[in-house]
C-alpha cells in the first residue's frame, strides 16, 4: 500500500476564499481524510482536469479564510501484491495532488519505507534533494529519515517507484563461549 499523507500550506493574499479546488487521483477523494479550518463540505465537482487520472474535488469552508491556513489530506493506494514468499518486483506510480487557481505551487515529495524492500525511483519533473532537508510533517509521527526526497516547482511531475523484494538469505547460527 502507498500511503499518501499530504500537508498543503496556503497563503491567501488579497481576498478571502470560501473554497479550494483540488485535483486528486480518480476515486480517492471520496475515501480521503481531509482536514482544514472550519470545513463545511467536500466533494467531487464537474469540470476540466489537467490530466485524465485526476478529478476535481472541492473543499468549502464555513467562513471565508484568508492569510495562512493548512489542509491535510490522507489516503491509501493499493499496489500489486507480492507473492507470499520469495523474490518479487512490482512498480507503482506515486499519486499526485494539485491545487487549482494558485499563483505558485511548489513542494517536497518524500518516500519512506516501512519494510525491507528496495525502492528505485523513475522521475520526471522532480529534482532530487538531500533527505535531511525534508521538514517534519506536523501530523505524522517520524519513522526515520526518508529513503528518497524530491522537490517540485510545477505539479506536472511523475514519480514511479519500482519495489523489489529479494529471497531470504540463509543465516548461520554460532555459539561462542
Amino acid at each position: 500500500v502507498v500511503s499518501t499523507r499530504a500537508h498543503l500550506a496556503f497563503d491567501a493574499k488579497g481576498a478571502p476564499t470560501r473554497e479550494v479546488i483540488l485535483f486528486l487521483p480518480k476515486g480517492k477523494g471520496a475515501n480521503a481524510y481531509i482536514d482544514g479550518p472550519s470545513m463545511k463540505e467536500r466533494g467531487v465537482v464537474e469540470g476540466e482536469s489537467p490530466s485524465p487520472e485526476l478529478e476535481r474535488f472541492r473543499v468549502r469552508f464555513l467562513q471565508p479564510v484568508e492569510g495562512k491556513f493548512e489542509l491535510f489530506i490522507d489516503f491509501d493506494t493499493p499496489i500489486a501484491t507480492f507473492k507470499t514468499v520469495g523474490a518479487a518486483s512490482t512498480s507503482v506510480t506515486v499519486p499526485r495532488i494539485h491545487v487549482a487557481d494558485v499563483e505558485r505551487e511548489s513542494g517536497i515529495v518524500a518516500i519512506y519505507s516501512s519494510d525491507s524492500t528496495q525502492l528505485t525511483a523513475k522521475v520526471t519533473g522532480l529534482r532530487p534533494i538531500e533527505v535531511t532537508a525534508v521538514p517534519k510533517h506536523p501530523r505524522v509521527p517520524t519513522i526515520g529519515r526518508p529513503l528518497l526526497a524530491f522537490n517540485y516547482v510545477r505539479p506536472e511531475f511523475n514519480l514511479e517507484l519500482v519495489v523489489r523484494r529479494y529471497e531470504d538469505g540463509e543465516v548461520l547460527t554460532a555459539l561462542c563461549e
